[in-house]
């Protein structure tokens, strides 16, 4: 119990720190969170008592549960949500991604609580580096499966009858799902009880917003005629997030840079949505196309066939946008923005070279905005697949229905 109470005056771990010491920051006195580290130490035993029933096989079955939480995991899930399900889910699984993520990194650095401590549990990584309350994890492996259950089944029931599973076979599948994600970052010693449920009321909130109010506002921008009083005021909003976006006094964590990622994904996204409005994609004749001898006939006559190229294809011009705009950011970084390399108050997270003789330094702000842009990039390209699925003749119905 001393060894956890010394967390009161200390913060995230270093591996440098010698005999698992751990380095001291200045706490904030206000009563939430002196309370909140109150019951931190009261969870960190249950964290030791969770982990005394370890053994192989929950070993791995917590961690490939770790994994399906993980933002890239999502990242790579929704493109196959936009290209096989319908447009409109990808956008708003992308709303539902930066308010749970985003959200969630906010609240991380406005109480920095720290993890549960590495010489007292046990993680089956190295331990992290952001801070503890509330997990991420769980507010997106909830926020998003639930957000899809909700689409596909209540505000358009007729893609759930089209998927062939009674809604209550599917929320129990999203239930085990994101329950699981939320048991494994407890068994794995990176969160508390106490993070975990702030999580899940982080999911519950993100959830209930995105589909009686957020939708409505997206589905606005998507339809307003000017991009002035579309996607613009959306960019204006996320940029405000990002310039206001709490950063702890303990030096640099991944959060900020995280929230400029899932910020990324919904901007690239509502503008994708908003240019396939203005400019709708045209059908190709399949009736035509399937009496050919083409290989696209051939594609279209296998739809496990065609879905596959939908994806392997949409997945390698994804690929190819995020190399090339995090190149050309940083591109126009350098020329634009030289970074002054004897200036001792920055922090760098990373560094990029282009030049073997000049080395430019990346702070938390540029990283954050540098992902703000690559990822709209990135989520641009997602949404606006039907086109070149539509030049390349792999279109599908999915490409051409609206549901707003």
């Amino acid at each position: 119990m001393e060894k956890i109470k010394k967390q009161n005056n200390i913060g995230s771990y270093s591996s440098s720190d010698k005999d698992g010491e751990y380095k001291k920051f200045r706490f904030s006195k206000t009563s939430i969170r002196s309370f909140l580290l109150k019951e931190y130490e009261r969870e960190v035993p249950i964290i030791v008592k969770i982990q005394s029933y370890r053994n192989k096989f929950l070993d791995f079955y917590f961690k490939m549960a770790s994994i399906l939480g993980e933002e890239v995991f999502f990242i790579l899930a929704l493109p196959i949500s936009t290209w096989c399900v319908a447009t409109q889910i990808g956008v708003e699984l992308c709303v539902v991604l930066a308010l749970t993520i985003g959200g969630g990194n906010i609240l991380k650095n406005t109480f920095t609580l720290p993890r549960p401590p590495p010489n007292i549990v046990w993680t089956n990584t190295a331990h992290q580096k952001d801070h503890g309350l509330p997990s991420t994890h769980t507010a997106s492996a909830f926020g998003l499966t639930f957000y899809f259950l909700i689409y596909t089944y209540h505000l358009y029931p007729s893609i759930g009858e089209s998927f062939n599973i009674s809604v209550l076979t599917m929320f129990f599948i999203v239930l085990f799902w994101s329950t699981s994600v939320m048991f494994s970052r407890l068994y794995n010693g990176h969160h508390t009880p106490m993070d975990v449920i702030a999580g899940l009321i982080v999911a519950i909130t993100s959830v209930f917003l995105t589909t009686y109010q957020l939708r409505y506002f997206v589905g606005g921008m998507g339809l307003s005629k000017t991009f002035l009083f579309g996607p613009m005021i959306y960019i204006a909003i996320l940029s405000a997030v990002l310039f206001f976006h709490p950063q702890p006094n303990t030096g640099p964590t991944p959060a900020y840079p995280e929230t400029g990622l899932v910020c990324g994904a919904s901007l690239g996204s509502l503008i994708a949505l908003w240019f396939n409005t203005q400019h709708p994609c045209p059908s190709i004749d399949l009736e035509s196309l399937l009496q050919t001898d083409s290989l696209a006939s051939k594609i279209h006559s296998n739809p496990l066939l065609l879905h596959s190229a939908r994806i392997l294809i949409g997945l390698v011009f994804v690929g190819l946008v995020k190399v090339f705009s995090k190149k050309f950011f940083f591109f126009a970084y350098d020329l634009v923005i030289r970074a002054n390399t004897n200036n001792e108050q920055s922090q760098p997270i990373t560094t990029v070279s282009f030049d073997p003789n000049k080395k430019i330094i990346v702070t938390p702000t540029i990283e954050a905005f540098s992902k703000l842009f690559v990822y709209t990039c990135v989520s641009f390209t997602i949404v606006i697949a039907p086109l070149y699925f539509y030049h390349l003749n792999i279109q599908t119905t999915v490409d051409t229905i609206r549901y707003y």
